[in-house]
């Protein structure tokens, strides 16, 4: 999947909203006025899912990036090493 991605250490509320838009099932996306920041909320939250109860956010967000992002390191080599064949060609032309 592709999308842009935040550094946790480069900024941390950033990384945490990203990763809560993209693996919180939308209907159920928003941050609740009780946390002050997507970090906590993704710490300390918890949502109602139909037919599983109250769900921790980050058990959520940590198994929907497990599902999602499986191959993704070997993708991001993959693209990483065809750019530099790519330019490597091209600097033979």
């Amino acid at each position: 999947m592709k999308y842009y991605k935040v550094h946790i250490d480069k900024d941390r509320e950033r990384h945490f909203h990203n990763k809560l838009r993209l693996y919180i099932p939308h209907r159920q996306w928003s941050l609740p006025s009780t946390f002050n920041t997507y970090e906590e909320w993704y710490t300390n939250g918890q949502i109602f899912i139909s037919g599983k109860g109250l769900c921790s956010i980050s058990n959520i967000v940590d198994s929907n990036y497990q599902r999602y992002e499986q191959c993704a390191e070997i993708i991001e080599q993959c693209e990483e090493e065809y750019r530099q064949g790519a330019m490597e060609s091209h600097e033979d032309a």
